[in-house]
């Protein structure tokens, strides 16, 4: 039996509404998300967070603003591994990073330990130059899984002298990771890896300066031993000694021996 004309084409109208409709579905779905919530409480003379951030396994990154509370929220997040890290109105990472996983259809607390330290370095660095050992005055530094720690003193006189001396632990490089904590690491020994820097000048940072680098030559020329070392605390100890050649502005070696830092930050 044949069908009747008006019959195909009303069958043809439902086809093509059924695929618009399916098509529309397909556009319209939404994909699968989770959520991470935390808190990280101010606290006096110590800090406050500002912003954290979640930096997925592909390098996305997402952004969330606390309340005056210290509590956060990413709503939606794609499921995966994030690392968060934590913006302070005294210092860019403390806590410095914690690693969380995010469930589709699920809520992920962080776990997130409280602040402890303001991330202002204080303590004690002296080393020996030429016969003198000098004792550190004022200091400098950024703390995480690396170490960049610098220490001046400033000689009396007019004009003043200071003398910088600067040491580098990176988390890692191209040939892959360097800071492991605890232990002794060689200077000089590969491109981008620890080293160690002593800078002389008057008058402050920005006057005339006379720089000393621990180049890369392929064989240690000094070591930094860090006998402890605690991010969430903010304690650091150890030793260095190094030889650095003239970089800026200087020429010949210097010598800096019986190193040594005691710091909180």
């Amino acid at each position: 039996m044949r069908t009747a004309p008006r019959f195909r084409t009303y069958l043809s109208g439902l086809s093509l509404a059924f695929l618009t409709f399916a098509t529309s579905c397909s556009r319209d779905a939404v994909a699968p998300s989770g959520a991470v919530v935390g808190a990280l409480a101010p606290v006096a003379g110590v800090g406050s967070i500002t912003a954290v951030t979640a930096t997925a396994a592909d390098g996305h990154t997402y952004t969330a603003t606390p309340d005056a509370q210290g509590n956060f929220s990413f709503p939606t997040l794609p499921p995966g591994t994030y690392t968060l890290t934590f913006s302070t109105n005294t210092s860019t990472s403390s806590p410095w990073r914690i690693p969380v996983t995010v469930v589709a259809g699920s809520t992920t607390t962080a776990q997130v330990p409280v602040l402890t330290h303001d991330n202002v370095v204080r303590g004690k660095m002296s080393w020996t130059l030429n016969g003198t050992t000098y004792s550190a005055t004022e200091f400098g530094g950024k703390f995480g899984p690396y170490l960049y720690l610098r220490g001046s003193y400033k000689a009396a006189g007019a004009p003043a002298q200071w003398n910088d001396v600067f040491l580098v632990i990176p988390e890692e490089n191209k040939q892959g990771k360097i800071f492991a904590g605890p232990g002794t690491y060689p200077l000089g020994v590969s491109e981008a890896g620890a080293f160690a820097e002593f800078t002389t000048y008057p008058n402050g940072p920005l006057a005339s300066f006379s720089r000393y680098v621990t180049y890369s030559v392929g064989a240690p020329v000094g070591t930094v031993t860090l006998t402890r070392y605690d991010a969430e605390q903010g304690i650091a100890t150890g030793r260095f000694e190094f030889v650095a050649d003239a970089n800026a502005n200087a020429t010949g070696q210097v010598a800096v021996t019986n190193g040594s830092f005691e710091v909180t930050f």
